[in-house]
């Protein structure tokens, strides 16, 4: 009877994660924009004393958040810290830290350090693959991957309204 609780509660969680990147909001934008560029990026939503105490090197930000703000500082190779409600940008190009206890069956080192950071400190951390042009959610062990958005031709849409 616990496993299902737990279950149902890591299904929520997950849930709740994925419809703060739905298409349209705020923060997928910022993402889309990444994306969109190649450039590839490492985000962390939360900026607890917990979060900030595990990340070292970077910069301040303190900024209100903005699509073209998020992607801008995605340039750098480090991570991005936002706040909690996604409304401030807190710093950027940081380095995270995480235990070496903490295993990842991940192969990149950004999705690598995604993934661990996101076990270590519970908060979504997401992932931008510069190579793959997809984005990846992680929230505690779990792991959710966004594939590319389907384009449809021009002559395929005349062809299916006939």
């Amino acid at each position: 009877m616990q496993s299902i609780s737990t279950e149902n509660q890591k299904t929520r969680e997950l849930f709740a994660a994925l419809k703060l990147l739905s298409p349209g909001t705020y923060l997928r934008e910022g993402i889309d924009y990444i994306l969109e560029s190649r450039i590839g990026g490492l985000i962390v939503l939360g900026d607890t004393p917990e979060i900030l105490e595990l990340t070292e090197g970077g910069f301040r930000i303190n900024c209100a958040y903005t699509p073209t703000r998020l992607y801008e500082l995605s340039k750098m190779d480090g991570a991005i810290i936002l706040s909690e409600d996604i409304k401030r940008i807190v710093r950027a190009n940081v380095t995270l830290r995480t235990s070496p206890t903490i295993s990842s069956n991940e192969t990149g080192l950004r999705h690598r350090s995604a993934d661990k950071f996101a076990r270590e400190t519970e908060h979504i951390v997401l992932a931008v693959s510069r190579s793959r042009n997809t984005l990846t959610l992680y929230l505690k062990d779990q792991h959710y991957i966004f594939r590319e958005r389907p384009t449809l031709l021009p002559d395929e849409n005349q062809r299916c309204s006939s």
